[in-house]
């Protein structure tokens, strides 16, 4: 009789300790964030964050969508369709300078890490001039192709030479391998598929580096600035989970690229592993290594702000404090050590 009790006890304080986790559960704020294309190893410390539980410790209730290129993810910002974004500063500049209010709340590659694909046997694209005459296939919105103005109008290109041809990434892979296309960009992480993609059709791969010729910073996280007056501590809690997600990715490059895998099992094994040790290459400068992963550099946002301002002609140059804040960031770095 005595042991039935207990058992009983157990049992209700099991179902109110469920109880207590479900209330907490559902009591989770609801964060949306929204990736910049298709999934990359460079992705994983927002995959492990998630896996670990560190935004479920940090009481948000976060999903993560992958994007259509860095216009479409900006876009998603602005009319509210998600509350964090992880994309190029060229469209938040172009949007700021037209009167929107995007804000950067986290740097995250120091370098712009566009790069321009062919095959040798074809289109042969070794240098930006090579471009002029090639039919140059890719998605509408990826930043390479919202770049490729400021590339153009630096290096000389005659833009009106370069035929393009639109599609989704998927397609760019094959198209360039078949000779459909002479030419496409993407950033370098990629470099190991379009290479085995070449391979395979016994052609040779070429590229080169936007950064060669623009010295600028590449994708950050994001936000709305009225996200960060409605909900400042949600910023700031997501961003100390995601310094924890870089701390464990790059200290755990295995694991965490598979991770990755595990949650996107379709994903090509090499290529996630791979793009793991690009993010480890670059996201480190002077700044990053003296105060930490994602704090940005005034003076080099001053430099990305100015070559979009002058190769789009933009009518207006958003100041600096409209442009980034490294509030957040430098909080969130404060609690994980």
């Amino acid at each position: 009789m005595r042991r039935a009790v207990r058992m009983a006890g157990i049992l209700v304080t099991v179902i109110g300790l469920a109880a207590s986790l479900a209330g907490l559960a559902g009591a989770a704020e609801k964060v949306r964030a929204g990736l910049d294309f298709t999934i990359s190893g460079y992705h994983a410390p927002w995959f492990v964050a998630l896996d670990k539980g560190w935004f479920v410790e940090q009481g948000l209730d976060v999903t993560i969508s992958r994007g259509y290129g860095s216009g479409d993810t900006a876009k998603r910002l602005i009319t509210n369709v998600i509350d964090i974004g992880f994309h190029h500063p060229a469209p938040l500049i172009v949007a700021n300078a037209e009167g929107e209010n995007l804000r950067i709340v986290m740097g995250y590659f120091v370098q712009e890490m566009c790069a321009v694909y062919s095959a040798a046997q074809d289109g042969n694209v070794r240098k930006p001039k090579d471009l002029e005459g090639k039919i140059l296939g890719n998605p509408p919105g990826d930043a390479c192709n919202i770049l490729l103005p400021a590339l153009a109008e630096k290096t000389g290109i005659d833009g009106s030479k370069i035929k393009h041809a639109a599609m989704d990434a998927p397609a760019r892979l094959p198209m360039l391998a078949s000779g459909q296309i002479n030419v496409t960009m993407s950033f370098f992480d990629k470099d190991i598929l379009f290479s085995k993609a070449l391979q395979k059709a016994n052609k040779t791969m070429v590229s080169f580096r936007f950064a060669e010729y623009l010295p600028m910073y590449s994708n950050s996280v994001t936000v709305h600035q009225r996200t960060l007056d409605a909900r400042p501590e949600m910023v700031k809690k997501f961003l100390a989970a995601l310094v924890r997600g870089f701390k464990y990715t790059l200290a755990n490059p295995d694991e965490a690229a598979a991770i990755v895998m595990k949650l996107y099992p379709e994903s090509d094994k090499e290529y996630i592993r791979a793009s793991v040790d690009t993010l480890r290459d670059s996201i480190w400068d002077e700044i990053t290594k003296a105060k930490g992963v994602g704090v940005i550099n005034p003076e080099k946002m001053t430099a990305t702000r100015d070559t979009i301002v002058k190769y789009w002609k933009l009518k207006a140059t958003p100041p600096l404090d409209k442009i980034f804040t490294n509030d957040y960031i430098e909080w969130a770095h404060k609690q994980v050590r």
